[in-house]
């Protein structure tokens, strides 16, 4: 899920880089140095495991095509939902052309030359619409979903793409979209890619295309190309890969107009107050946003060196690009400070009251995923600067009495209080709340779970730095990391990929604990100090007490979609300690492959935990 799966070998070159969560995470592991016994048993139980597959089903186009629908008032009520949750976020769809195409398929009217893609299309919209479906317990939500997606690979032939449409660009866009919750990230990076290449053979990025039609359909198609974009920049920062569309040509097609009805917008100085009518500031907002994560990408995911540059402390903080990659750090910072600043009102998040639900939600994800791309922004710069700190001697001068060392401090603070704030903002939106209560505030389930998994590693990470922890405090960091622990525990109703990532940062911070140990052997207190304050080996005890039971404890089973239990996974014992010991003994750990989840490239920044989102 969201990249969070992927069984690499370290040793053979990969397109998981450094922004990847996955990435960040084996950064993370070789700054710590060497394994706990607990990952080294993990790692025994993965060697040579078999990847699980998800089975694609394969049928011949036909031009009378059979299928199954759900009844007529159930289907009209996952629109419904997918018109509120979905498409308000992802305006894929042109819904005055997608309504009569409905309402062909029930009375039985000829669909005409892209009927295979609509069927595809509309199961598709059923899955996610199935993923987010309140009236339905959230352990059934997936379940539901795959009941559509199978639908989808029965009628999906292989040769749907030879004659492109934008309808296909659209259908794969969604599919994109709800692989992003499955395990089977690999088919979504695909989709995409399908989506994007079929849009190129339509010349959607292509200006001129869309600017001679009547005004519905260049906003379509335009809305349609950006679509795209967003989908290709988001993937890009999860899986950690290069983006497939050229910045130039992200770019070159103007964007949508932020209302269908092209009139005027005064939004940027009052608050929007016609919620009948489709307004487009969320998903402009969003291009914008994700523009500046991309240009972050490259400015600072790029800087990849094998020359040893550790002598020199500007390099050894900066990377490659050294000083320069300061002035790179406070142009974005200034760039992405001034986009919020210019958000329009309802999207601000500090002018919450009388909103329309829709806005309400919409100015949640703004500012959580504010948060997350300046985590990404400075999330190098606190790689760097852990392990900086870990490999200095204890003879040697302090780097802080330097002004490379005190500028990367602070732009590790930056990056810490960013991932403080990305927890704080689900604690307090779901405090109070039933977990299957959340989706009108909330992003989708899955997102919010690569999202505080992201702010909890960066976390993790903190703990290596004892000036760093200085700065943001050691009990802030403890009580947002066991905040962080309890959203993900409650969203292990939805899916096994909270406890996963539950586990992970378990076991991350069982490594940290370890590294401790072994410091205060091999250089006595006063270096252990430097990597951990006097409190923090009881950390792991204080954080896994908090919760309920040991069986509540392991809910967090370990991240990563190669980690799959066979059968029905047993509960620990209510006698047994809710050690991180006792969590993988008990757990089918067959798979893991501890550098494989820790891919999170968040120290080298390519996104969302993937290796995007």
């Amino acid at each position: 899920m969201m990249g969070f799966v992927e069984n690499v070998d370290q040793t053979s070159p990969t397109y998981y880089n450094d922004s990847s969560a996955t990435g960040f995470v084996n950064q993370i592991k070789r700054l710590i140095g060497g394994e706990s016994p607990n990952f080294q048993a993990s790692r025994a139980f993965s060697a040579d495991s078999p990847r699980k597959r998800i089975p694609r089903k394969h049928c011949r186009q036909q031009q009378l095509v059979d299928y199954v629908l759900p009844s007529r008032q159930r289907a009209d009520y996952l629109l419904a939902v997918y018109r509120r949750l979905v498409s308000t976020l992802y305006p894929f769809l042109d819904f005055d052309e997608i309504e009569t195409l409905y309402q062909r398929l029930w009375t039985g009217e000829d669909l005409g030359p892209d009927s295979v893609t609509f069927i595809c299309l509309i199961n598709v919209v059923f899955s996610l619409a199935s993923n987010l479906d309140t009236s339905v317990a959230p352990q059934d939500r997936i379940v539901n979903a795959e009941v559509f997606y199978d639908r989808v690979q029965e009628v999906l032939p292989s040769n749907l793409v030879h004659e492109p449409s934008m309808l296909q660009v659209q259908c794969f866009l969604l599919l994109g979209l709800y692989l992003q919750s499955s395990s089977n990230p690999e088919q979504c990076w695909i989709f995409v890619g399908y989506a994007i290449r079929i849009a190129q053979s339509l010349k959607l990025d292509i200006p001129s295309t869309s600017a001679n039609e009547p005004l519905c359909r260049r906003e379509a198609m335009r809305r349609v190309w950006h679509c795209c974009v967003l989908m290709d920049e988001t993937l890009s920062m999860t899986f950690g890969r290069p983006p497939m569309i050229p910045s130039r040509a992200t770019r070159s097609v103007p964007l949508p107009l932020p209302h269908s009805d092209a009139t005027s917008c005064l939004c940027a100085t009052q608050a929007l107050s016609r919620t009948d009518a489709t307004d487009y500031h969320f998903f402009i907002e969003t291009l914008k946003l994700y523009s500046l994560m991309n240009q972050t990408l490259q400015i600072l995911y790029d800087s990849d060196t094998d020359e040893d540059l550790s002598n020199d402390p500007t390099f050894a903080y900066f990377g490659i690009s050294g000083a320069n990659a300061v002035g790179n750090l406070l142009e974005m910072d200034h760039k992405l400070s001034t986009w919020y600043q210019n958000l329009p009102p309802h999207l601000r998040h500090d002018e919450m009251a009388g909103k329309h639900p829709i806005h309400h939600r919409q100015a949640n994800i703004v500012a959580i995923r504010y948060s997350h791309v300046r985590i990404l922004l400075f999330r190098p710069i606190l790689a760097r600067y852990c392990s900086k700190d870990l490999i200095i001697s204890t003879n040697s001068a302090s780097t802080e009495d330097h002004l490379p060392g005190k500028i990367a401090l602070q732009f590790s603070v930056a990056c810490v209080n960013a991932a403080l704030r990305t927890i704080g903002h689900f604690d307090m939106l779901m405090a109070g709340q039933k977990v299957e209560e959340l989706d009108d505030q909330l992003p989708a389930w899955w997102y919010t779970i690569f999202y505080v998994y992201t702010a909890a590693t960066v976390l993790v990470a903190a703990r290596l730095n004892h000036s760093l922890l200085a700065e943001v405090t050691e009990q802030a960091v403890h009580q947002s990391l066991t905040k962080a622990m309890n959203i993900l525990s409650r969203l292990d109703v939805f899916s096994p990929h909270a406890r996963r990532c539950s586990a992970a940062i378990a076991l991350l911070l069982d490594q940290v604990m370890h590294q401790s140990n072994h410091q205060e052997t091999a250089h006595g207190n006063q270096r252990a100090e430097r990597i951990s304050s006097p409190s923090a080996a009881s950390w792991a005890h204080e954080a896994q007490s908090s919760f309920e039971s040991p069986s509540a404890f392991v809910a967090m089973g370990v991240h990563t979609n190669d980690w799959a239990p066979s059968g029905r996974e047993p509960e620990l014992s209510r006698r047994a300690p809710p050690t991180v010991e006792n969590i993988v003994r008990h757990f089918n750990t067959s798979g893991i492959h501890v550098n494989d989840f820790w891919d999170m490239s968040w120290l080298k920044v390519t996104s969302m935990p993937s290796q995007l989102y």
